[in-house]
This record gives structure tokens, C-alpha cells and sequence, in this order.
């Protein structure tokens, strides 16, 4: 029974994390750029990665995100590191970027 357990654990981690991902615009590179505008209401870091992004080079965070707290200094990170990194990300029609919901650097 535990080498039951242990051989579907890891197949239900990874189905209950895949599902969500399909429903997000998926890019991946180098963080290229951070931004800060607080100009915009409740935006907080931006990045350009050194790949294309699609209909805006922008991807975002509103600073009331569930996660912002953990992300920012994830981003920063990357930035300063030159590391790589995959943002799922959800299209925000103004003002006009994507919004970043789910981080992976390497």
C-alpha cells in the first residue's frame, strides 16, 4: 500500500498543477527589464523578458496579488542574476499588459 501511495502522489501533484497552466499565456526567458510605474493604480514590478511576449513586451504584478510578496524579490533575483524564467500569465486589456500569476526561474 505505501509503494501504491508513493507511486500516485507525485502523478496527482502534477495533474492538479497542470490543469490551471493550460488556461494561462505561457512565455519564457531572460528577465531582461524591471519596471516600477506608480502611476498605475495597484501595479507593482513589471518585466520585459529577452524573448517575445506577444501582444505587449509587459508582464506585471498588481501589488494586491496573492503572492506579490514571494514573486517581487523572486523577479529581482533573476534579474540581477541573469537567470531564466517561465511567467503564466493572464492578458489584462487596459492598461494593456500581462498580468504575471505563476513564476518559475532557474
Amino acid at each position: 500500500m505505501k509503494a501504491l501511495r508513493k507511486s500516485i502522489a507525485p502523478m496527482c501533484l502534477a495533474l492538479a498543477f497542470s490543469a490551471p497552466a493550460s488556461a494561462y499565456d505561457i512565455f519564457t526567458g531572460r528577465v531582461a527589464v524591471l519596471h516600477y510605474n506608480l502611476s498605475v493604480t495597484n501595479r507593482g514590478v513589471c518585466v520585459k523578458l529577452s524573448t517575445s511576449t506577444g501582444l505587449s513586451p509587459w508582464a506585471c504584478m498588481r501589488v494586491t496579488g496573492a503572492l506579490y510578496d514571494e514573486i517581487h524579490p523572486l523577479l529581482r533575483l533573476a534579474y540581477s542574476e541573469g537567470r531564466t524564467c517561465t511567467l503564466y500569465t493572464d492578458w489584462v486589456d487596459y492598461p494593456y499588459f500581462y498580468e504575471i500569476k505563476v513564476v518559475e526561474c532557474s
